[in-house]
């Protein structure tokens, strides 16, 4: 579970192929009771795009070209993603924020690698829930 600095940067380039994101980063959030961290993409998406297509399109992306264990665990489609001033996406607030629904901005959807679908579902409080206190452990 626990992301390297060189797997993010492999996934992000995995990513780049994809034209329905307009950009992305993969940065790692800490999961109660885990070591290490889990992988977490945060994007945006072109204007237009329908998401559920996308979310198909992007899992069976991810498993044709990762490892099943360096699919990032847990992603994010945000409205926006701050840059900094040398327009480098901003990585500290969203990993704070992690995958807390609470704590993600409104319009943002959360989802889980559900690993039996191999496929992103997604995230719902009960769902938090449970990986939080450990009872979800397919991650």
């Amino acid at each position: 579970m626990a992301l390297r600095m060189s797997e993010s940067v492999k996934v992000e380039g995995v990513l780049q192929p994809l034209r329905a994101i307009l950009d992305a980063t993969v940065y790692g959030v800490q999961v109660p009771g885990r070591e290490g961290r889990a992988g977490m993409i945060a994007l945006t998406m072109v204007d237009g795009t329908d998401e559920e297509t996308f979310i198909d399109q992007l899992s069976a992306h991810l498993v044709d070209q990762l490892a099943l264990y360096a699919v990032p665990v847990f992603l994010r489609i945000c409205d926006q993603v701050d840059r900094t001033g040398t327009f480098k996406l901003k990585k500290t607030q969203l990993q704070q924020e992690g995958y807390d629904l609470r704590r993600c901005a409104a319009g943002n959807h959360l989802f889980y690698w559900d690993a039996g679908r191999k496929r992103y579902a997604p995230l719902s409080a009960d769902m938090q829930s449970r990986i939080d206190d450990g009872t979800y452990t397919k991650i």
